[in-house]
């Protein structure tokens, strides 16, 4: 046995459990995807009250949006934390009309459906991380009551009660994907 016929032998072992490790994790990460995946699909009933959650949270949208653009005009808040608020209010209301039409549909898909709950999450997760900066500025501009401070406050304390508003409803239709999920 010549020194080349030894290394190629170990080289072909080693390369033999790498490839078996990598398979190995392959197949565990298709296993635990199709898991996480297992998603039913919502009753009538289920359907219907997102549904009408959706169609609060439309309603409540315009209002919000409107109290969001006169605080974005102020120097004291961070406008990048104003347009995340926005895009999750606008991306979690898309992601919820998606479910609800795939809910009703035919063509019912797991996995799509494991995914808008999931990014629906996400979404939730912005929009109260945007209202506890909102509770925090209301907070810091309390301790500094001026004359003209008493109007803006009056407007961040209605932005913080239409944000919260917001917020409950995407909890409940949260709430709303859990508790059939859970069931069956």
């Amino acid at each position: 046995m010549n020194i080349y016929t030894c290394k190629s032998k170990h080289h072909r072992s080693a390369s033999l459990q790498s490839v078996s490790i990598t398979l190995l994790l392959l197949i565990f990460s298709l296993v635990s995807t199709v898991q996480a995946a297992e998603f039913q699909q919502l009753v009538d009933s289920n359907v219907e009250q997102l549904q009408a959650k959706l169609d609060e949270m439309k309603a409540l949208a315009p209002q919000l949006r409107v109290q969001l653009r006169k605080v974005r005009s102020r120097v004291e808040f961070d406008v990048r934390q104003i347009h995340a608020i926005e895009r999750s209010i606008s991306h979690s209301e898309r992601d919820l009309e998606r479910l609800i039409i795939m809910h009703r549909g035919d063509r019912f898909n797991e996995m799509r459906a494991h995914f808008l709950a999931d990014s629906l999450r996400r979404k939730t997760r912005n929009l109260h991380a945007g209202e506890n900066y909102v509770m925090a500025m209301i907070e810091r501009e309390q301790e500094n009551p001026e004359l003209g401070r008493r109007e803006l406050l009056e407007e961040y304390n209605q932005l913080q009660l239409h944000l919260g508003s917001y917020n409950q409803l995407m909890d409940e239709c949260l709430a709303i994907l859990n508790v059939q999920n859970e069931v069956q």
